[in-house]
């Protein structure tokens, strides 16, 4: 039995292919449009300048993920020049779609960037980063009238210039059935429907959506009207609140709706993104060694899942064995911050976490 134990111990320490840069997909950024002129005669390949200038705005998305907008703002040149030249940070490369449009070729590109070198070039300028991607949530709207949380109406422009943003910026968001299981579940109390959240759909978090629009005044050209859009978007655990108004001049309230929602969905989703960024970033120059007792009991497959999560919690750049028992493992982990982040961490990942020195204890379920 003991000689099966280690046999088990050492595949599972065997690291997963493309499992060192795969951080829950924040190095890859998906769908990015990109409009490509058509060229001039013996001039440059569309499909590659698409490629390079989607490889480009794809960077930048990605900073927005990985760095508060602050640090973006203080360094924006520095990031520019960064960001000239995304060959040596681009692992992959995939065209979705080419579609003729007068004029040109919109292309619509994935790209997945190489842990390593990205990570390589923000530590060079000395920069915290955030290498977790937002969790899975839900989208839900608020009621005016009872001031619970409710549905979307069917086609709501604001749940879907949200869901947009989102898929923009890499948030992983989803809107419920509403089924009477959903029905029901939104009227029962808090618990009953975090519950609900997490075993139906996955989601970590819910976030409550509220949208004020209206005309506001004469607009600034003849034949136009003056709107303004106020959206907010709640967090349902912590009551953490996110807003963002916008306006301008429109012909017809159409038009303004779908520009404005459009703008304020994007300001929300970068809040939440910037805060997001700021609670989970990790300091490469804090680099040390965590002593980390794993006590698995007999359960050692929940054991071996829990090493190759360990391995993406952002902040974790290497882990190696130290010692076994028959029912625990004292693992040393290279850590980019504080003991206290790392707790936080394991803790947001669900497990039970508690601090002996000089190790910290996880106890797995």
């Amino acid at each position: 039995m003991r000689f099966l134990f280690l046999i088990f111990l050492i595949f599972s320490f065997i690291p997963t292919t493309g499992q060192a840069e795969s951080r829950e997909s924040i190095y890859q950024v998906e769908g990015v449009e990109i409009f490509v002129p058509n060229p001039k005669p013996g001039g440059r390949d569309p499909r590659q300048t698409g490629i390079t200038w989607a490889g480009e705005k794809a960077f930048d998305l990605l900073m927005t993920r990985m760095l508060p907008r602050d640090q973006r703002e203080v360094l924006a040149e520095t990031l520019k020049s960064l960001g000239q030249d995304t060959r040596k940070y681009v692992k992959r490369a995939v065209v979705r779609s080419e579609k003729q449009r007068p004029g040109g070729l919109l292309f619509s590109v994935d790209i997945t960037f190489s842990r390593k070198a990205v990570g390589e070039a923000l530590r060079g300028i000395g920069l915290s980063y955030n290498e977790t991607a937002h969790p899975f949530s839900l989208l839900l709207a608020q009621m005016d009238r009872t001031g619970r949380p409710g549905f979307f109406p069917q086609g709501d422009p604001f749940q879907k210039a949200l869901l947009r943003s989102a898929r923009t910026f890499g948030v992983s968001l989803g809107k419920p059935l509403g089924d009477m299981e959903d029905m029901v579940a939104l009227g029962g109390n808090d618990a009953a429907l975090n519950q609900w959240a997490k075993t139906r759909y996955g989601a970590k978090r819910i976030f409550i959506g509220q949208m004020a629009f209206g005309r506001v005044g004469a607009g600034e050209q003849e034949g136009t009207e003056h709107y303004a859009a106020l959206g907010t978007l709640t967090v349902k655990d912590t009551g953490q609140r996110f807003e963002s108004r916008a306006e301008g001049s429109y012909a017809e309230s159409k038009g303004a709706r779908w520009a404005l929602f459009e703008k304020v969905a994007n300001e929300l989703l970068q809040g939440i993104l910037d805060r997001w960024a700021q609670v989970n970033a990790v300091d490469p120059g804090q680099q040390h060694a965590v002593l980390l007792r794993v006590v698995h009991g007999a359960k050692l497959t929940g054991y071996a899942k829990f090493f190759k999560r360990l391995k993406l919690v952002s902040g974790v750049s290497g882990v190696r064995a130290s010692r076994f028992k028959a029912r625990e493992a004292v693992l040393e982990v290279d850590y980019q911050g504080p003991d206290d982040q790392f707790m936080a961490a394991l803790m947001r990942a669900g497990y039970q976490v508690s601090e002996a020195f000089p190790e910290i204890v996880i106890h797995l379920p």
